[in-house]
This record gives C-alpha cells, sequence and structure tokens, in this order.
C-alpha cells in the first residue's frame, strides 16, 4: 500500500535542509541517549492506519493516515531547570517551522491533518545536567497507488 519509509525520508530531508548545522538530526537510530549531542532531532515511523477512501470496487479506494513521531532533545550544564525547557521549547518551533512550511512534507503525503507534543524529562537526579524531551507527533493523510 504505502511505503512509510519514503515519507520518513522527506521528512529528514526537509529538516536536514531547514535547521541549522548545530542540530543533529537522524532517521530511525537509537534515541539519543548522550546528552552532550544535543540538539538532537530523530524521525521514526509512528501509527499507520488504512481506511476505505470511497466506495465501490476498484485497486484506489483506500487512504492511510500515518503519524511520522520526532522526537527532539535539549540539554545543560547549568543548574537551572528552566533553561534547558526554554531550549526545548525553541527547538520546537525550530522543527515545527520547518515542517509546517510544506504540508505534503516534500511530496510523500497528501496533507498533513494535526500536530502533537508530548513533552518527557530525564527524572533521575543529577548534579550536572538537565536533559529534556519532547515528542512530536506529525499526523498526516497518505493516499494509496
Amino acid at each position: 500500500m504505502i511505503n512509510a519509509a519514503t515519507i520518513t525520508k522527506a521528512v529528514t530531508a526537509m529538516l536536514k535542509a531547514g535547521l541549522s548545522d548545530e542540530y543533529k538530526v537522524e532517521r530511525g537510530e537509537y534515541i539519543n541517549m548522550d546528552y552532550g549531542k544535543t540538539p538532537w532531532v530523530g524521525i521514526y515511523r509512528g501509527t499507520l492506519d488504512y481506511n476505505p477512501s470511497t466506495l465501490g470496487r476498484g485497486n484506489n479506494n483506500w487512504k492511510a493516515d500515518f503519524a511520522v513521531r520526532i522526537i527532539v532533545q535539549a540539554s545543560t550544564f547549568k543548574n537551572d531547570a528552566s533553561i534547558a525547557e526554554d531550549l526545548l521549547e525553541s527547538y520546537i518551533e525550530d522543527v515545527l517551522a520547518v515542517i509546517t512550511s510544506d504540508s505534503t512534507l516534500g511530496g510523500s503525503v497528501a496533507m498533513t491533518k494535526g500536530v502533537k507534543v508530548v513533552y518527557s524529562y530525564n527524572e533521575q537526579e543529577s548534579e550536572n545536567v538537565y536533559f529534556q524531551n519532547a515528542e512530536i507527533e506529525i499526523l498526516t493523510e497518505v493516499r494509496t497507488s
């Protein structure tokens, strides 16, 4: 039906072209555990749901709802968690500016239907670093061929 890797490749290309060189952008790699490697952005496949698009018989009567997952990470060695939070927000804004600049994600989807951001934290106490993450879920619609 559709090749989800084609979409994640397109998103990766968009982010590499649209973000500054300070960002480390990777597709399908293990989630970064190295706080010294931020700002870090990882692109992953999310859920893929197929639904009938029209009634009748034919080969093109399906559409797919696909979620692209993007993990964004920020860290700071300064003894203030709010600095990491502010950095993370600026990184999310940068990523979303690139993603929302093209609702077809480089022509890989029919349209972007929505965006969801979920925040998480490394909740282990550390004297040296604050390390924060957000997962951005880009909800898309794809026509099958």
